[in-house]
């Protein structure tokens, strides 16, 4: 940035700077070529010089001016986190990554379920303090680990659940019943799985419900993976199988069947 007194050479400043500095008024008690920056950005930080020099002057002539250290102090901000859900298998290796940034620069501090990481043989920090590593993870591993970036300006923290990746499995298969033709009938199937994703099919004597022609006005799949039919008819008696998958593994599969009584 430069700053000049001369009516004829008016204020100016170099990139970055613009709109933010100004020479302050001549009666200010900093004095006459004191110089005033609004914003402060922690880019600023460094070294300012405040030099005269007199344009009918060789520069040979000019004389080194005083010099000024700018410190700008800001609280901690991450620039990289780790995914806020892991998937791992048991035996996995896996590696948190968390930095921030920061002046003075931020201490980095890992925590599991809230206590202080305990390093170990299969758990280590590393890089500052940027990296948790863990190798041949063990079930005691799977939790909440929270990275905390500190300075005397603040702290900002993060946390990543590790969790075990499992193939979906029925909670709540279907079960046999029977109903009167006319009536709804409604076949449950629940699942968890780990990733969540779960996706549910239907079967009716081994064809997907949604392609039997006499089905297909008065079937639906519900968001909970249950079925109904509305209403039952007599050829809608038989086997029927609610298959679930989450991409891990070998989809699993329950079966019941359905009776259909004329009135």
């Amino acid at each position: 940035m430069v700053w000049k007194d001369e009516p004829s050479y008016p204020t100016h400043s170099g990139e970055g700077y613009e709109g933010r500095v100004s020479r302050v008024p001549p009666n200010s008690t900093f004095g006459a070529a004191s110089l005033n920056l609004t914003d402060i950005r922690e880019s600023d930080q460094g070294w300012y010089e405040c030099k005269v020099v007199f344009l009918n002057r060789p520069p040979k002539q000019h004389k080194n001016g005083t010099w000024f250290h700018l410190d700008v102090h800001a609280p901690p901000r991450f620039s990289v986190t780790p995914e806020d859900i892991i998937y791992v298998n048991l035996g996995d290796s896996i590696i948190l990554n968390c930095q921030a940034d920061g002046t003075p620069t931020p201490e980095i501090l890992w925590y599991k379920d809230a206590n202080p990481v305990d390093p170990s043989s299969t758990v280590g920090i590393f890089n500052d303090g940027t990296e948790l590593r863990i190798s041949t993870i063990r079930h005691e591993d799977i939790g909440d680990y929270t990275c905390i970036a500190r300075n005397g300006e603040g702290q900002v923290s993060h946390t990543a659940r590790v969790i075990i990746a499992g193939g979906a499995v029925i909670m709540v298969p279907p079960t046999n019943q029977t109903k009167l033709e006319g009536e709804k009938v409604q076949f449950t199937c629940e699942a968890k799985a780990m990733p969540g994703n779960v996706t549910v099919r239907w079967f009716r004597e081994g064809s997907p419900v949604r392609e039997v022609a006499a089905l297909e006005t008065r079937v639906t799949i519900r968001k909970d993976g249950s079925l109904i039919i509305n209403p039952v008819s007599a050829d809608d008696s038989g086997q029927y199988t609610c298959e679930v998958s989450n991409g891990i593994g070998e989809p699993q599969s329950a079966s019941a069947y359905l009776n259909i009584e004329c009135k």
